[in-house]
Order: structure tokens, then C-alpha cells, then sequence
């Protein structure tokens, strides 16, 4: 049967319709959006804490906070292994760094986190290694999506090089004025029972994609650094007040039970923050404050949770800024070069080595 020319009018009006539809849905598939507006997006980074945590000590068979004699060795093997950064001022990274290191500071890290490296180690340096963990943790959550990793040089500065060259002024003392302030406030107590499990956070954010998500999350956390509510003191955290403010001793049972801050909750390292173990038992309403051994640890935990949305805090330098001399509970004081690694620095304060 011969078609007439209203039929061909139709068909073509039909194929340009389908056309039109599947070209915006290639558009929007190049392009999502979200016309919803922001969702919960708290799997997003919890996703890459629990993958990050699980593997905490032994991601490509390295230790997170990698001490400055193991990285001596290692740098001084192959420096084209590692991509070090320096958190430290511009200043006193002038007066003495290590060879080959870039600067910047914690807030450009958005800034250069593409320019990182996915080939090599990143190592993140500062003044003590708290800092340096704070990016560490962001880094290394950001690469369960590129594949960075990132290590934290332990103790920072203060454990490679002499204190007289941390600062270019030469002040420098990671242990402050008194670390045995509140050795005497130490208790053996049990540990009191976790809060009832409830819900997690909820997180929202303008991005479209998991990598977007944990990038703006990033920087949340990277604001709350800067601005000191990521951060206790040892003060702070023993004269906490437990009707509004939580405090974590971030030790095994048995490191707990060696002595702790009064109405400390235990929360064992790694296992206790994933969503698989206690992590929904802490409170999404309060201030959340961490301590370890150095304040290294507990930063990388309060980065986590800062991008998850908790209140969280580390108390800066932990034990070794409250009860250094106590050795039962002090099992990781801190100490400065245990060698002479001046092989691989640079800047004036070696110039006459």
C-alpha cells in the first residue's frame, strides 16, 4: 500500500523525537545532576574509611607513620621512590628540609592534590607529624578512589632533623614546658560502657560524584584544622566535661587498662571506627575528642571522622604532652634523630656540615 506524504511527516517527526531524547540522555550522562538537590552522601566517605582503616598499618606493606630511620634508609636507596611534601612554613622550609621536598601548606592541599603523584610514596612532613597526619588520612582516603598513598613521617621534623632546625629560629620543643602535667590525673578504672549505637551523620555536599564528595568533604575537614575545631589540648581533653563533650582513649583494652584520662570511653585502634564495629556509637551531637601516644594517630582519626561528619577532635601530641615519664602508659615517647640523617637535607642551616 502506497504511503502517503502526512505518514512520512509523521515517521520523521517520530525519529526526530527519539533523536532529541536520546541525545539529552547522553547529555546528562556526561554531565549528572542531581535535581533533587543534595543527598545523604555519609556512605560515600565512610565507604573509603572502612577500606583505609581496615588496612591501616600495612597498606603496600609500609607503615602509616613510617619512622624517620626506616625513611632515612629507604630515601637515601631511591629518592625517586617518594614524592615528599613539607607542611611546614615557607620560612623555616628555606633554613633546612629534605632534599627534594616541596612546600605547601595543609590548605593548598585541594589545591595540588591532582598534581600528586599516584607512582610514587607520598610522605607528608611538618613540625611533629600532627599536621603531616592530618593530610595523610585525607590523602590516602581521596586514593581509595586515584590510588594515592601517603605516609606520615613520624614525629615530623622533630624526629629527622635537630630542634635547632625544625624552626628557622631555633625554638622548637615538641615535648612544651611540662609533659607530665596530668600524670597525676591518670586513672585504672574500667572502661565505661559505649553509648547506645544510633545513627551515623548526615553528610551533603554539591557534588555529583564519589570523588567530588570526598574531595568537598576534604576540604570541610582541612577547614576545621585550620580553624582549630579539629584540634584539643591535653588540657582540654583532661578537663573535658563528660555531660557534653566525649573523650576517646584511642588504645587497645589492655593499653587502656595501663591507665587513662577519668571517663575515658576505649575504643580500639582501627577495628572500633568502621561501620562494621562501633562507629555508630559515637554521638553526633557532641564533640568527640581522640587521643593516642602521639596525637599522630588520633589525627588521622579525626580527619576521617571530620569528613564524616563528627565533631572530632585530636588531642594534639596525646600521652607525651600529659604523662610523658609515665612509662606504663607513654609506650611511644617521642625522640628526636636517633642517627645522623643530615645525608639528605639541604638548606642554610647545613650549609657548613
Amino acid at each position: 500500500m502506497k504511503r502517503t506524504l502526512p505518514t512520512y511527516a509523521t515517521l520523521l517527526a517520530m525519529m526526530l523525537m527519539v533523536f532529541a531524547v536520546s541525545g539529552c540522555s547522553d547529555d546528562d550522562d556526561d554531565n549528572p545532576t542531581n535535581p533533587n538537590g543534595p543527598t545523604d552522601q555519609f556512605d560515600v566517605v565512610a565507604t573509603a574509611g572502612n577500606t583505609y582503616f581496615d588496612d591501616y598499618n600495612t597498606v603496600s606493606g609500609v607503615g602509616v607513620n613510617i619512622p624517620a630511620q626506616d625513611f632515612f634508609l629507604a630515601y637515601s636507596a631511591d629518592p625517586n621512590a617518594f614524592y615528599v611534601v613539607d607542611l611546614r612554613s615557607s620560612t623555616d622550609y628555606a633554613n633546612a628540609h629534605i632534599d627534594g621536598a616541596v612546600q605547601f601548606g595543609l590548605g593548598d592541599l585541594m589545591n595540588e592534590i591532582d598534581n600528586l603523584p599516584t607512582d610514587q610514596m607520598i610522605v607528608f612532613t611538618c613540625y611533629s607529624g600532627q599536621t603531616a597526619s592530618y593530610a595523610t588520612a585525607i590523602t590516602n582516603l581521596i586514593g581509595t578512589i586515584t590510588g594515592h598513598e601517603a605516609r606520615n613521617l613520624k614525629f615530623g621534623a622533630s624526629g629527622i632533623m635537630d630542634l635547632q632546625y625544625v624552626r628557622a629560629s631555633g625554638d622548637y620543643n615538641y615535648l612544651g614546658s611540662n609533659p607530665n602535667q596530668f600524670a597525676a590525673e591518670m586513672v585504672t578504672t574500667a572502661a565505661p560502657a559505649k553509648p547506645t549505637a544510633g545513627d551515623f551523620p548526615t553528610v551533603t555536599t554539591d557534588a555529583s560524584s564519589d570523588l567530588e564528595i570526598l574531595k568537598a568533604r576534604a576540604q570541610v575537614a582541612i577547614d576545621r584544622w585550620i580553624d582549630g575545631s579539629a584540634r584539643w589540648t591535653g588540657s582540654d581533653a583532661a578537663n573535658h566535661d563528660p555531660a557534653t563533650e566525649m573523650l576517646v582513649n584511642y588504645f587497645s583494652p589492655a593499653a587502656y587498662a595501663d591507665g587513662h584520662l577519668p571517663d575515658a570511653y576505649q575504643y580500639t585502634p582501627k577495628s572500633s571506627i568502621l561501620t562494621t564495629g562501633a562507629l555508630n556509637t559515637l554521638p553526633t551531637d557532641m564533640p568527640i575528642g581522640f587521643y593516642c601516644y602521639t596525637g599522630q594517630t588520633s589525627a588521622q582519626v579525626a580527619a576521617y571522622l571530620s569528613m564524616a561528619g563528627y565533631d572530632a577532635k585530636t588531642v594534639l601530641y596525646g600521652v607525651n604532652r600529659m604523662c610523658f615519664d609515665d612509662t606504663a602508659i607513654n609506650d611511644v615517647p617521642w625522640h628526636g634523630p636517633e642517627n645522623d640523617y643530615t645525608s639528605i637535607m639541604t638548606g642554610p642551616a647545613f650549609a657548613s656540615k
